[in-house]
């Protein structure tokens, strides 16, 4: 279920009337870049696999 409603939230940049950017991974504000190439952006942040819960 988590990965299903990341998958949404990282592609909403690019669907419908949104259209921000050609590329999900490349938003500024997404961290789609992170899960989808492994890429650290700004910000640090931790994968939702590795939080305990």
């Amino acid at each position: 279920m988590i990965e299903q409603k990341l998958d949404y939230i990282h592609h909403n940049p690019v669907r419908g009337k949104w259209n921000l950017v050609d590329d999900f991974t490349q938003y500024k504000h997404s961290r789609a870049r992170y899960y989808e190439l492994n890429e650290m952006g700004d910000i640090a942040i931790s994968h939702y696999k590795s939080v305990n819960g």
